[in-house]
């Protein structure tokens, strides 16, 4: 199986906001327009121990142009050129017990405006068992 997302942001108009004492903003502090995709897929395989199934799901997304407008509108993204890479594998147990790993990679370099937190990458456990 093979997934993949196309996000596109484009801001046509500013409503101007007043704040008393403070004056009037009518400006984007972020790009008018922006665009980011991800793909991903899973790789399954039956019965690889007595009893246990894998699956291994591996994500990528980038941010190609912009910074988008609305905070978080493309999930961990931030700023111009950022990626993401995920890998992680999950092992479950005669569908009742599941073990999960993960390792999520932000790639590419600190920007103090675009990526301020470009060391952000990390690893995931999870355990769920179900009645």
């Amino acid at each position: 199986m093979l997934i993949g997302e196309v996000g596109v942001h484009r801001v046509s108009s500013v409503t101007p906001v007043a704040i008393p004492g403070l004056g009037q903003f009518d400006q984007l502090s972020n790009t008018k327009f922006s665009w980011a995709y991800t793909l991903g897929t899973t790789l399954n395989y039956n019965n690889v121990f007595t009893g246990w199934d894998l699956a291994v799901p591996i994500t990528f997304q980038h941010l190609v142009k912009g910074q988008p407008a609305v905070a978080g509108s493309f999930g961990a993204l931030t700023g111009e050129g950022d990626k993401r890479l995920s890998v992680g594998t999950t092992f479950k147990y005669l569908n009742n017990l599941e073990l999960s790993l993960a390792y999520n990679a932000y790639l590419g370099g600190a920007d103090p405006k675009l990526r301020p937190l470009a060391d952000r990458s990390y690893v995931t456990f999870n355990a769920k068992y179900s009645f």
